[in-house]
C-alpha cells in the first residue's frame, strides 16, 4: 500500500473530482472529518470495522463496512485511524483508489517538538541504551524510526515499521497465552480489547476493564452485552482509575483521552493499585494505555508482576520520557523476560512495549 502525505493546504486541490473516503470512525477520524469538510471537501462516507458503529452516521456521513467500500471504484481514502497498515492488504484490493495521510511537514514537526528539544540528548541516549534489551531487530527499528520522527523531523519514519498484527496481541504474545487466561485491561475506554478478544477467538477465564469515565463504563458495558450475549459477566467493567497507591485523585475528563493529573481539576476518580486489587487473584495479562499514567500503575502492580508473570502489553507513547523510563524500569525489575517493541500506528503514537515470560 503507498501512501502519499498531503498538506491541509493541498488538500482540496489533490482531491480533484474524485470521490473521497475516510477509513476509521473513531476520535481521529471524526477529526479528520471535520478538517476535509472545513477545507471544501465532500467525503462520501466513512470506512470503519466496527460493526458497532456501521450503520450510524457522523456529521451526515454514513459509516460503513469493507464490504460496502468494496463497491467503490476510481476514489481517494484519507486516512483516519493509526491502524491503517494492519488493513494494507485488503486496502490494495480496492479498485483505483489513492490513499493519503494528511501529514505534518518539517516544519510543522519542528514547531510540535520545540518545547521539548531540550530533552532530545537524554531521549536518544537513553533509547540507544535501552536497545541492547530487546528481543529482536525489529523491536531497535521501531527505536530508531521513533528517533527520527522526533529528533530528525521524519515524519514518514514511523510507516515503515508500523506492524501490521492486532494491537496488543502479536505473535510473541500469543504464544505464551495460557488457556483461559485472566486478562487485566487498564484503560478501557468503550470496550474494545475484551471484544478483540472474541474476534481472534482467543478464551479467557475472565477479563477485568478499567476505565475513570463513568460514561464510557456505561458503554464499555452495552458494547461487551452486544457481542458477547450470555457470556458477559467474564468482563468486569471497574470504573476506577490505576495508580501507584489506592485513593482519590483529579483527573481531566476528555473521553478516550481522560488522565490523572497532579493538580486541582473539577473532577475526581477513585483509583487502585494491581497489588492491592489483585492480591488474591492471579493475572495473565496485563494492557495499559493510561495516558502517562502507565509507569506508576506498573510500580503499584509490581509485586504482583513479580509473583504471577504475566504478560505485559504497555503504552508507551505518551511523552519522550515513557518512551525511555518504562523499558527501562521493566528491564531492571523483571528477570527472565523477553521485549518487545512494536509500532502500532501510523503515527508517533500507539507503541507498545511487550514483555513476556520465558516461563512462568
Amino acid at each position: 500500500m503507498k501512501i502519499i502525505s498531503v498538506k491541509n493546504e493541498e488538500i482540496k486541490k489533490t482531491c480533484g473530482e474524485r470521490s473521497n473516503y475516510i477509513f476509521g470512525a473513531s476520535d481521529t477520524g471524526k477529526k479528520l472529518l471535520r478538517s476535509l469538510m472545513a477545507a471544501g471537501v465532500r467525503v462520501n462516507a466513512i470506512w470503519d470495522n466496527d460493526i458497532l458503529k456501521q450503520g450510524k452516521s457522523i456529521e451526515g456521513v454514513p459509516v460503513i463496512s469493507f464490504e460496502k467500500m468494496k463497491e467503490e471504484k476510481d476514489f481517494n481514502l484519507f486516512l483516519g485511524s493509526a491502524y491503517a497498515m494492519q488493513e494494507a492488504d485488503r486496502i490494495d484490493t480496492l479498485n483505483n483508489v489513492t490513499v493519503y495521510q494528511v501529514g505534518r511537514s518539517r516544519d510543522e514537526l519542528e514547531a510540535l517538538f520545540t518545547e521539548v528539544r531540550v530533552k532530545f540528548p537524554a531521549f536518544v541516549e537513553g533509547c540507544r541504551k535501552n536497545e541492547i534489551y530487546y528481543a529482536d531487530d525489529m523491536s531497535r527499528r521501531v527505536s530508531d524510526a521513533i528517533i527520527a520522527y522526533a529528533v530528525n523531523y521524519d515524519g514518514m519514519a514511523t510507516q515503515k515499521v508500523v506492524s501490521t498484527e492486532e494491537h496488543y496481541l502479536i505473535r510473541e504474545v500469543l504464544e505464551h497465552l495460557p488457556d483461559d487466561a485472566v486478562f487485566v485491561d487498564c484503560g478501557a475506554f468503550t470496550g474494545e480489547f475484551p471484544i478483540a478478544l472474541i474476534k481472534n477467538n482467543i478464551s479467557f477465564q475472565k477479563c477485568y476493564c478499567f476505565e475513570m469515565e463513568e460514561g464510557n463504563c456505561r458503554t464499555a458495558r452495552q458494547n461487551i452485552e452486544k457481542i458477547m450475549g450470555a457470556g458477559v459477566n467474564r468482563v468486569e467493567v471497574v470504573n476506577s482509575g490505576i495508580a501507584e497507591q489506592n485513593g482519590i485523585l483529579y483527573f481531566e475528563s476528555n473521553s478516550a483521552n481522560s488522565k490523572l493529573t497532579n493538580y486541582e481539576t473539577d473532577q475526581k476518580v477513585k483509583v487502585v493499585a494491581i497489588d492491592s486489587y489483585f492480591r488474591d487473584i492471579k493475572i495473565d495479562f496485563v494492557k495499559m494505555d493510561i495516558e502517562g499514567a502507565e509507569l506508576g500503575a506498573l510500580k503499584g502492580g509490581i509485586n504482583t508482576i513479580k509473583r504471577d508473570r504475566p504478560v505485559l502489553a504497555i503504552s508507551v507513547y505518551h511523552s519522550l520520557e515513557d518512551r525511555v523510563d518504562i523499558p527501562k524500569y521493566l528491564f531492571n525489575q523483571l528477570e527472565n523476560y523477553k521485549f518487545y517493541l512494536r509500532q502500532h500506528s501510523i503515527w508517533f503514537a500507539e507503541t507498545v512495549l511487550y514483555a513476556v515470560p520465558a516461563n512462568r
